[in-house]
């Protein structure tokens, strides 16, 4: 049994793109460190050595991808000793519905951040930041 909760986040980012699904999955990261029964991940293709010094004060371990994957395109059990035990939260545009339900079928706590509302949502929770947000209808299945 293990003595934490993990939290893994997914996203890609740059310097140029997705620096703001960065900071949101950091944010929210840093305040899940608040509870000593929560251990918080990124796992990302993006990893970059200028950021080294960035996650070291963030707190969150970085599980860099093998190849090259888009969305949840992995499999989970690959990257952690833990995956049924894991809370995923994405941050990114590109993972499809295929990949939530084949995702869900594995795993089972999924958590999504969007501010489209341009798909449809295989997901247990979804979080939506933006001061519009009321006016946005995510679609569930």
């Amino acid at each position: 049994m293990l003595n934490y909760i993990p939290i893994i986040f997914r996203c890609e980012f740059g310097l140029q793109n997705g620096f703001g699904h960065l900071m949101r999955c950091v944010a929210l990261a840093e305040g899940f460190q608040k509870y000593p029964q929560i251990k918080t991940f990124l796992i990302t293709n993006s990893f970059r050595k200028k950021f080294t010094n960035f996650f070291k004060g963030s707190g969150i371990e970085v599980i860099s991808l093998s190849q090259k994957t888009s969305g949840l395109g992995f499999d989970l059990g690959d990257y952690t000793d833990h995956p049924y035990e894991s809370i995923m939260l994405f941050d990114n545009y590109d993972v499809t519905e295929e990949e939530m339900t084949e995702y869900k079928k594995k795993y089972p706590n999924l958590v999504a951040i969007d501010d489209f509302a341009d798909r449809c949502f295989n997901i247990d929770i979804i979080i939506n930041q933006n001061i519009q947000a009321e006016k946005l209808h995510s679609r569930f299945f």
